[in-house]
């Protein structure tokens, strides 16, 4: 018959528990580290090289189109613009911001497109107020994407609101000519086909009009009946 095992007598009262010996852990301090793997253990892989990214290519800067007009007929423009929207004043802006106010604004891009008018833009601040401050961040030709930055201004919270408008009606109106344009330019890109404007333009505005559709990669052709 099996003997059963042995009882091991209660402890006396007083004598200590000593606990088991922890188990090693691979990590810092464990004795593989230092005395190497155990034999039988087939060696460490090799260590797979990750391949170095290849850069980026820099985005071409926009072509470079020089405003071939006189800032004096640029200047006549704006002031009648001004005249034709504030008229005798803003009573509204001047009674909620008096004194010396400040204001802050940023010039966003609400949709991917081409910009055109950046400095006709800054030079209506600059005739209602010099003391507003004008800080790029593009310029003409620039493909802008929606949400892009394109400026900062910053000066008297009333020259600001007065100037706004009419400075955001330019530059709306020029960068949408210069952005249609870019797509017709682009379907024709690699052809010997040109994009060519006409002398359907808006009274007045015909020399703004003709610079944007150059921004915008056309071809501005017909000056006039001469």
């Amino acid at each position: 018959m099996p003997q059963p095992a042995p009882v091991q007598p209660p402890l006396a009262p007083g004598v200590p528990i000593m606990p088991f010996p922890r188990p090693t852990i691979l990590g810092l301090g464990s004795p593989w580290r230092t005395a190497g793997r155990p034999a039988g253990m087939p060696p460490r892989p090799a260590p797979v090289p990750h391949p170095t990214p290849a850069p980026q290519p820099r985005p071409a800067a926009p072509p470079v189109i020089t405003m071939r007009f006189p800032m004096s007929a640029v200047d006549k423009l704006i002031k009648e613009a001004l005249a034709e929207d504030v008229g005798d004043g803003d009573l509204t802006t001047e009674s909620l911001f008096p004194g010396k106010v400040k204001a802050r604004g940023k010039l966003i891009a609400n949709e991917e497109g081409v910009l055109a008018g950046l400095p006709i833009f800054k030079r209506v601040f600059e005739l209602v107020d010099k003391n507003i401050s004008f800080e790029p961040r593009a310029t003409d030709g620039m493909a802008l994407a929606g949400g892009q930055l394109v400026a900062r201004v910053s000066g008297p919270a009333v020259s600001v609101l007065r100037a706004e408008r009419t400075a955001l009606n330019f530059l709306q109106h020029l960068s949408g000519i210069a952005s249609q344009t870019a797509k017709f330019a682009n379907a024709v890109k690699g052809t010997k086909t040109r994009i060519l404007d006409t002398r359907r333009t808006t009274p007045g505005l015909r020399f703004l009009e003709k610079y944007a559709v150059e921004v915008g990669g056309g071809v501005s052709l017909q000056k006039g009946l001469s």
